[in-house]
């Protein structure tokens, strides 16, 4: 018993290591210089049923300082008052209609590129919200820090109000730590993709790699883009968005959050490093074994032992709040008190994932069946 005990103790120890390595590096954005604002940025949001969320975006965009820009919203089929709340914006509107052999969003993002005016694109999803009036400056800034080329994109600080949403907390965590570039060593691997919600690239690389079109049947549009950008050896930079830009991914309920993260994060997985994979492995395997030892530990005869377990699973939740914060605003209690339902939450839904995205091959998302 004292060995399986032992085993255990390292194990965990060696999780939380891994959990450190995983998320070493914590890349934000900061507004270096002033952007001389001489390049014309099309700002373009692929749209579907996002009337209750789509306002603040626009009420972001309304106070930036960048002013040589264009907003294109590209409805996507909505049912809902979308396009009426964009032209109440003054905001340019463009029906978008799915043909075969497109998933929607690509398809919506490849329409509004191709009516775009300006030298830089910056696709924006519509839940998610511009954080200060310099916030394009700042996403500008880098972009042409990086030399202008290939794309640049950002994970939006994920914002959370009810407390199904921090179930997301496992998902966020990883889905930025999946990259490959957040590690000690992430010169040494490529990036695994591109995050979704905020992407920035020029207009010229944009079309030269095929954009959403090369890809056009990527359940995952954002993993397609940065494949076609990358097949042109096309550089990818990843950071994270607190303080630029922010987003409320899932605020309709519990069903739409467990809808959203099914419908591509088995998928998403494939293209993580298997190094990295092995990191995030070690790190949720070690919060089952924390959580198990310290129910175990008053039935053993040494009392040390609930000392001991007590510590490594107070260093756990320490640890995954401190990570959590760095991706969202997710409350310490009484979340992360009991993490461990944090994680079997996020295992479910990942094997539902796996089924659905790898047996049944077909997801559904915003009332649609999306065959993958």
């Amino acid at each position: 018993m004292s060995i399986i005990l032992n085993v255990s103790v390292a194990l965990i120890i060696i999780s939380i290591v891994s959990g450190w390595c995983m998320f070493f590096r914590n890349k934000k954005l900061y507004l270096n210089r002033e952007v001389d604002h001489l390049k014309m940025l099309s700002v373009i949001i692929p749209a579907r049923n996002e009337g209750r969320q789509i306002g603040r975006l626009l009420d972001s965009i309304n106070i930036q300082t960048y002013k040589k820009l264009e907003v294109l919203v590209v409805d996507d089929g909505s049912t809902d008052n979308t396009a009426e709340i964009v032209r109440s914006f003054g905001y340019r509107v463009i029906k978008n209609e799915l043909n075969k052999g497109w998933v929607g969003k690509s398809s919506a993002c490849w329409k509004g590129a191709n009516q775009a005016n300006g030298e830089y694109l910056l696709f924006l999803d519509a839940d998610t919200e511009l954080y200060k009036p310099d916030s394009l400056e700042t996403i500008v800034n880098h972009f042409e820090e990086k030399g202008s080329s290939g794309i640049l994109s950002i994970e939006p600080y994920h914002i959370v109000k009810k407390w199904y949403e921090s179930f997301s907390v496992v998902f966020n965590i990883i889905v930025v730590t999946g990259m490959n570039v957040f590690t000690p060593i992430k010169s040494k691997l490529k990036p695994a993709g591109a995050f979704g919600p905020t992407i920035i690239c020029s207009k010229e690389d944009y079309f030269n790699s095929g954009g959403h079109f090369k890809y056009c049947d990527s359940v995952m549009d954002n993993f397609g883009l940065a494949k076609a950008i990358e097949e042109k050896g096309l550089p990818i930079h990843c950071y994270l968005g607190k303080q630029t830009i922010h987003f409320r991914m899932y605020p309709n309920g519990i069903k739409q959050l467990v809808e959203g993260w099914t419908k591509s994060f088995a998928t998403a997985s494939e293209s993580t490093h298997p190094l990295v994979m092995t990191l995030i492995s070690m790190w949720i395997s070690g919060a089952f074994v924390a959580s198990l030892l310290l129910i175990i530990s008053p039935m053993l005869s040494n009392s040390n032992w609930i000392i001991i377990s007590f510590i490594l699973y107070s260093i756990y939740a320490v640890q995954c709040y401190v990570l959590a914060r760095r991706v969202g605003n997710f409350p310490f209690f009484p979340h992360f008190l009991f993490y461990p339902v944090l994680f079997l939450f996020f295992t479910i839904v990942f094997i539902r994932s796996l089924y659905l995205t790898k047996v049944k091959k077909s997801v559904k998302w915003k009332g649609r069946d999306i065959d993958v």
